[in-house]
Formats: C-alpha cells, sequence, structure tokens
C-alpha cells in the first residue's frame, strides 16, 4: 500500500501516543508528499511527573512533531483530562467532526480496537463514528496497553526514520522513563514488526478500513 499526495490525520488520544507508535511512518509519509495533519485529544496534565509544569507535554509534543518534519499549522492539541474521556463522549465527537469537515482526509490513523487504556478506547470508538464513512481508516499499535496484537499491514522504514523517530521521542523528557519511549525498545520493535514484513525495519497496524486513495 502506498499513499502519496494525500491528507492524512493521526488521532492521539493524549500526546505522545501517536509518536511513539507511529513516529517512523510520519516521516515516511511526509517524505512520500503527503500533507500530514496531528491532534492530540489531552495534555495528561495530572499524569506529568512533580518536577515538569502541568502543561509541559504542550512544549514537548511540539518540538517531537516539528523534529518529525509536521508543520506547526498543522497541530492541534486539546486540553480533555485525562482518563475522564468517557464522560466527554459527545464532546470529543464533536471535535472530531470539526476537524474531519474542515481536513477532509484522505486516511485518519486512530488507536488500534484491542487497546484497553480507557481513553484510548473513546477514541477509537468516537473516531469509528466520525470517519467512518469518508475516510480510510487505519489502527496504530501500543502493544503495553493492548490485550492482543492484530495486525494486517506493515509499513516499511528505512534506518534513517527509525533513527529519526529515536531522536525525536528524545524530546518528551517528561516520558522519559517510561520503558517504551527507550531507544532499544523503539528500535527492537521495528525490528520484529521488519522480520514480519520480509524488511530491516517496519511499524503495524491493522486497516478498519479501506478504499483506493
Amino acid at each position: 500500500m502506498e499513499i502519496t499526495g494525500k491528507k492524512i490525520l493521526l488521532i492521539s488520544p493524549h500526546t505522545d501516543d501517536v509518536e511513539i507508535a507511529m513516529g517512523g511512518s510520519i516521516v515516511k509519509f511526509l517524505e512520500d508528499g503527503n500533507n500530514v495533519f496531528y491532534c492530540a485529544f489531552s495534555i495528561a496534565r495530572e499524569s506529568v511527573p512533580v518536577k515538569f509544569p502541568r502543561d509541559i507535554l504542550i512544549e514537548e509534543s511540539h518540538k517531537v512533531l516539528s523534529y518529525l518534519g509536521v508543520l506547526e499549522k498543522n497541530i492541534t492539541i486539546l486540553d480533555f483530562p485525562v482518563r475522564r474521556f468517557h464522560s466527554l463522549r459527545q464532546s470529543i465527537l464533536e471535535e472530531m467532526i470539526k476537524i474531519k469537515d474542515s481536513i477532509k482526509p484522505d486516511a485518519v490513523f486512530i488507536p488500534h480496537q484491542y487497546d484497553i487504556h480507557q481513553d484510548h478506547i473513546v477514541i477509537y470508538q468516537e473516531a469509528m463514528r466520525a470517519f467512518f464513512r469518508n475516510a480510510n481508516i487505519i489502527s496504530y499499535e501500543e502493544i503495553w496497553n493492548q490485550e492482543k496484537s492484530i495486525i494486517n499491514l506493515f509499513i516499511p522504514l528505512k534506518a534513517s526514520y527509525v533513527e529519526k523517530k529515536i531522536k525525536a521521542l528524545k524530546f518528551y523528557q517528561s516520558q522519559g522513563k517510561k520503558a517504551y519511549i527507550q531507544e532499544n525498545f523503539i528500535k527492537s520493535l521495528a525490528i520484529v514488526r521488519g522480520t514480519q514484513a520480509n524488511v530491516k525495519f517496519a511499524e503495524g497496524f491493522y486497516i478498519k478500513r479501506w478504499r483506493e486513495v
């Protein structure tokens, strides 16, 4: 599957989810001439380590995305309270519909259906409602959160894409102790997915809805 010259929307429950899951693919999409848009629904103020400002993830996310190549004008970061998405479904859906009507994306990347994080589940469900009839929908994986990992799409990555992803994620200093943001994890998973796809490196996804773009 090749995506070129299209509008790609990345839906992230919290700042860092999309970047960790598919940072290498973001670099590839941009190099292939796509217009990449990003929307995160929470900066997780309540979860930020005490030594950092509560809103540090706004700054860090912009640095990460800028390093990956996403244009500043294409970045939207909202401030829904972490772990309370279930009580704010309608507001979240309305934000997604605004984004859909504004961008009219060709492809939308969303959390995996087997993700057990309560906020991720809500984003998956509301994104399916908002975009299912109008765009191709692909789920990215965050295996540390998933009950099971089901993949039917591999996006091959150049070594330079993986290295750029690793360097970009270092801007997430407030999240730096998490195992799944460490260089060895990022590179190891890219090798595993690459082995499955018979290439050196790859990221794994699950196609929910696809028609030719």
